[in-house]
């Protein structure tokens, strides 16, 4: 039959022969080298080499039943299967019973009065925690430390009644005791303070010079004018008492307008 697909130039005879018994040829080459390969030793392989199919089935039997993940449940877990439900079953019924214990317990509770946390009672140690952060004082070393026992705690624990009292005595201009305390009593130095006071201005006086204060200060008295402003040496004057610097003649009034008047070529335009 004619190859439909036979649509090139065909072979000349002598050529397609000549092909075809070289196929032939080639294809016997081929079988009979299969034949003798078969036939000869197989070589070692050299390097590392797959196990047998055998073995490896082997080997994946025996790990899997030596190695388990995850935690291995007990031997007799079928059979005590029915008991652990059991307890579980128990407990979730012994937890709702407590959470609804607890939610009831709040209503037998409300008829006991309440009492406030010791932490809440007792004053701070501190004795700067009272002081309200207004109350700015100059930054010095402390002089003196402060005796604890002095300081008011009452307005920690006080009750509504003893507050509507401290506000009226307050209104009326009674102090309380600690406050007739502190003011009755003297600040009290102690002697490392009075001896380092004194080595201080004993080396001012020596060392540094007077300050522009004291200065004018020596001056003044040794002008004797302080005499001479004395108010209660000389009698009543309208002028110096009352009036004062204020009083403005015409000469410092025609003074005044004359000086305005040279305003307006300060803030004039440039020339």
């Amino acid at each position: 039959e004619e190859d439909p697909d036979a649509y090139l130039p065909a072979l000349p005879p002598d050529l397609l022969a000549e092909r075809q018994r070289k196929k032939a040829a080639k294809l016997e080459q081929n079988v009979d080298s299969q034949h003798n390969g078969a036939a000869k030793l197989k070589r070692r392989p050299f390097g590392p080499a797959l196990p047998n199919p055998t073995e490896y089935l082997n080997f994946d039997e025996e790990e899997e039943e030596e190695i388990v993940i995850g935690p291995v449940l007990p031997e007799n877990f079928e059979k005590d299967k029915d008991d652990l439900i059991l307890q579980q079953t128990i407990q979730e019924f012994e937890e709702r019973a407590e959470k609804m214990r607890q939610t009831s317990e709040p209503d037998n509770k409300a008829d006991k009065p309440l009492q406030r946390g010791e932490w809440m009672l007792v004053p701070p140690e501190s004795t700067f925690l009272g002081e309200t952060p207004t109350n700015m004082r100059s930054r010095q070393f402390k002089q003196r430390a402060h005796d604890p026992e002095k300081k008011d705690n009452s307005l920690w624990t006080e009750t509504p009644a003893d507050r509507q009292i401290r506000l009226q005595k307050e209104i009326t201009g009674q102090k309380r005791k600690h406050e007739k305390e502190m003011d009755d009593d003297p600040i009290k130095y102690s002697r490392v303070d009075i001896e380092k006071a004194e080595t201080i201005k004993a080396y001012n006086e020596l060392h540094r010079p007077k300050s522009l204060l004291e200065t004018h200060s020596e001056d003044y008295n040794k002008s004797r004018r302080w005499k001479a402003d004395d108010v209660s040496k000389r009698p009543f004057d309208r002028e110096k008492d009352v009036l004062g610097s204020r009083r403005m003649d015409s000469r410092k009034r025609k003074e005044f307008i004359d000086n305005s008047k040279e305003l307006s070529s300060k803030f004039g335009h440039g020339k």
